[in-house]
Order: C-alpha cells, then sequence, then structure tokens
C-alpha cells in the first residue's frame, strides 16, 4: 500500500487562488491565518485589498498586512 503526503492547505488555497477561485482560497486560508501564519495572513490582505472574493476593505486588508509583518 502506497501512502501519499497530506496535502499543504496553503499550497491547496494558492492553487485555487491562481486559478480565480478566490471562495476556496479563502476557506483555505483563514483558518491558517487565524493560527498565525504570515503568508496565509499576507495574502488575506491582498485579497481585501482588491475585494478578490470578499468585499474590499482596505481595514482589513491593513490588519492582516500588519499581523502578517509581525
Amino acid at each position: 500500500m502506497c501512502a501519499t503526503a497530506a496535502s499543504d492547505p496553503f499550497e491547496e488555497g494558492l492553487d485555487a487562488y491562481n486559478t480565480g477561485d478566490y471562495v476556496t482560497a479563502l476557506r483555505l486560508w483563514r483558518p491558517l491565518a487565524e493560527h498565525g501564519r504570515a503568508n496565509a495572513q499576507h495574502n488575506l490582505g491582498v485579497m481585501h485589498r482588491s475585494g478578490q472574493g470578499v468585499p474590499q476593505n482596505y481595514v482589513q486588508a491593513h490588519m492582516w498586512f500588519n499581523l502578517a509583518a509581525s
């Protein structure tokens, strides 16, 4: 029996984002961001700044960018 490696939710989110599936990217990245993963926090900032899959919200974007930077 061959075991496969578990997929990384961040990478799955990146694949979804790159194909324009922002809802899936958001669903996969938000828990990671809430648990302190900086690259997910940054990407949520990008999504909020651009209104990709979420209403455009510069306050939320700023919050996620600040969390990613800290």
